[in-house]
């Protein structure tokens, strides 16, 4: 997928790859694999910059509910 194809889906492209929060559920921790690529983590959200082809591991984790774009302020 072309970068203006991912800009069109909202997705911020770092390079290769690209800043999602995922909300985690209850008790949930998510795979070793992505620990690496982790921003900040809360009880209940973590921030990741990851790379593109690691969405579907993201995904499939059993501990991950919801997966959206970080919130960014805008100025008024």
């Amino acid at each position: 997928m072309s970068r203006t194809r991912w800009a069109a889906k909202g997705l911020a492209l770092l390079g290769l790859d690209v800043d999602v929060v995922a909300r985690k559920l209850p008790g949930g921790t998510l795979y070793a694999a992505l620990a690496a690529y982790v921003v900040s983590e809360s009880r209940q959200v973590v921030e990741l910059i990851l790379p593109i082809e690691q969405r579907m591991a993201l995904a499939q984790s059993n501990a991950v509910g919801v997966v959206r774009l970080p919130y960014v302020p805008v100025a008024p």
